[in-house]
């Protein structure tokens, strides 16, 4: 008889433990889902204020956002207005692995670039003006794409490594390079 009622206190026990557990479980999940939805971030909300801030573009109309196909998987967004292309991409190859920019390209020349994410160590100095402005105001259909040397550049295509930071180097240029590659077979270039 005792083991009969001790059976019977233990799956009285056990519904009850599963009972609780399941209550906690269920307020837990629904606490969860109320800071998740109070919370949640917009990418592109988050991507639109990121261009605002950056300066990338400086231009009197709005930026719009454009379907961008599938070609390129380094190119995740893209805004455009009249002659002027915002698109938002990465490269890989980097040190700490891809870097993400920001690239204005007006009347088919890169204008601007902008860090938009990076984990590289020399950001400061693969974001310096030093090593972007050999980028600018050349004609991308006549460059389709920079290289990287390790001496000084010679020619509108090659670009000069930083010294001490040639794979950061390397994941910025593939990225602008990612960026021109959109840009020449989708964008600006197909009006």
């Amino acid at each position: 008889m005792k083991n009969k009622e001790a059976n019977k206190q233990l799956t009285l026990d056990i519904l009850k433990t599963v009972a609780v557990l399941s209550i906690i479980a269920i307020i837990a999940g629904a606490l969860l889902g109320v800071v998740n939805y109070f919370t949640q971030v917009d990418e592109m909300e988050l991507l639109t204020k990121k261009i605002s801030e950056s300066g990338i573009y400086q231009g009197d109309g709005d930026l719009s956002p454009i379907e961008i196909g599938d070609g390129n998987k380094f190119v995740y967004h893209v805004f455009k207005y009249e002659n002027t292309y915002v698109i938002h991409c990465g490269g890989d190859g980097g040190y700490k692995g891809e870097v993400q920019i920001l690239m204005n390209i007006t009347d088919g020349k890169i204008v601007n670039v902008q860090k938009y994410s990076s984990n590289e160590t020399y950001t400061s100095k693969v974001f310096a003006e030093k090593f972007l402005t050999p980028f600018y105001n050349k004609d991308l259909t006549e460059v389709q794409s920079f290289i990287m040397v390790k001496d000084k550049a010679d020619e509108d295509k090659e670009i000069s490594a930083i010294s001490g930071a040639t794979k950061s180097s390397t994941a910025v240029l593939n990225a602008i390079n990612n960026g021109i590659s959109w840009y020449l077979s989708e964008g600006g270039t197909n009006e």
